[in-house]
């Protein structure tokens, strides 16, 4: 029999494994080990088979790699069947109902293969969905608005605002990281001590976590799962934390499901010294992986178990739990003297925003008399609709 019972075991096994969020996927399974297989091997009891496969399909969607794996084996299992199909060392009657039972298995293979590529399409629309929105352009305007509103408080005249306002876009990048959930920075000795030591928690725990790799740099604690993604760019997703239900062990089990998941990439945390970004910034959990599914999806695990443990996540000014983005090339700004090159969202973002701004300054300077001109020239160019957000699209950017 082509699929036996070792084979049925294992399936069971990892549905198990799973429902304990204990998973480890198996490299090879029994019956693609096999060194020959034949029409007549094919019984009832493989289509009971793959009713199980798609029962571990499904209860595995939330999980980044591993449908994908069963895709790939499903694949080889596809093709092996094309190849089997024509031997014709059985009798005409016996070999059309072997061939009938193949279609019918090779279907549910494809029914498989359908649902897989919805669970993509679904978890792409979700990163689109989840991802920052109005946030962005919404942040632009009122972080151009401040400036405009604090120099004329000041009294300052207007066209030395307009040369000048623009060409820092760093100060835009600070900005389109920060946190807008109401926290004041001001907080209590005992708030920031206790976040400082969830983070000492986090990052001891997540070291000892298996198939991880640690690094730190720039303030960070990089979490390098399953020997890292595989391609050059980098697709990410942002969790914002809320730092009084914040828990270092709950960061550590998060680790470790994700680890099992088989999902390859990073995950990075505040290192310790750098508790203040958890008050400062919307990035408190930054996820690295090859697409923006995968990104996604393990996200969405990572989410779940915070949760589960009582970690709140979300808040403020933010419509949805986490954010999704991705490194990507800056075409050249020559308003802002600045040559191709790539960079993360966050900051080629704010530079993109910053040269649309210059520009525009530059082509409406007679139509702009005072700030409330300013003003509305930033409503128009931050809508919708507007020269930002359809230049964002031109280059492929989702914002």
């Amino acid at each position: 029999m082509w699929f036996h019972k070792d084979l049925r075991k294992q399936i069971r096994d990892i549905i198990r494994s799973i429902e304990r969020d204990e998973l480890t996927m198996p490299d090879t399974w029994q019956w693609m080990e096999q060194s020959e297989h034949k029409l007549e091997h094919i019984e009832d009891e493989d289509i009971i088979l793959m009713k199980e496969l798609q029962e571990l399909h499904k209860r595995g969607l939330d999980i980044p790699e591993l449908s994908l794996r069963i895709i790939n084996k499903a694949q080889q299992l596809k093709d092996y069947i094309k190849s089997i199909e024509s031997q014709r060392a059985l009798d005409s009657k016996t070999q059309k109902e072997e061939l009938e039972r193949l279609r019918n298995f090779t279907k549910e293979i494809d029914v498989l293969f359908q649902q897989e590529l919805e669970a993509i399409r679904e978890s792409q629309d979700a990163a689109i969905h989840e991802g920052r929105g109005q946030a962005v352009p919404k942040k632009c305007i009122a972080f151009f608005s401040a400036e405009a509103n604090k120099v004329e408080a000041a009294g300052e005249d207007f066209n030395k605002f307009l040369s000048t306002v623009g060409k820092s876009p760093d100060a835009l990048y600070r900005y389109i990281r920060k946190r807008f959930s109401g926290y004041a920075w001001d907080l209590e000795k005992q708030i920031k001590d206790r976040v400082k030591n969830e983070l000492t928690i986090a990052e001891a725990l997540g070291k000892k976590v298996n198939n991880v790799k640690y690094k730190s740099g720039a303030g960070w604690n990089h979490f390098i799962i399953n020997g890292d993604s595989q391609q050059h760019r980098s697709f990410k997703s942002y969790i914002t934390l809320d730092y009084d239900t914040f828990s270092g062990r709950a960061f550590a089990l998060a680790l470790e499901a994700l680890t099992r998941s088989g999902f390859r990439g990073q995950m990075k945390l505040a290192e310790p010294s750098a508790y203040y970004s958890f008050f400062r910034q919307d990035d408190n959990i930054v996820i690295h992986g090859d697409e923006t599914h995968l990104v996604t999806r393990a996200t969405q695990l990572v989410i779940a178990v915070l949760e589960r443990e009582g970690v709140r996540i979300g808040g403020g000014s933010r419509g949805s739990k986490f954010n999704i983005a991705q490194d990507f090339m800056v075409p050249d700004l020559p308003t802002l003297d600045k040559k191709a090159h790539k960079t993360s969202f966050s900051d080629g973002i704010a530079e993109i925003a910053c040269e649309i701004l210059l520009q525009t300054i530059n082509g409406s300077r007679q139509y702009l008399n005072s700030y409330t001109d300013f003003r509305k020239l930033l409503i128009k160019l931050y809508a919708n609709n507007g020269n930002f957000v359809q230049y964002a699209k031109q280059i492929g950017i989702s914002l």
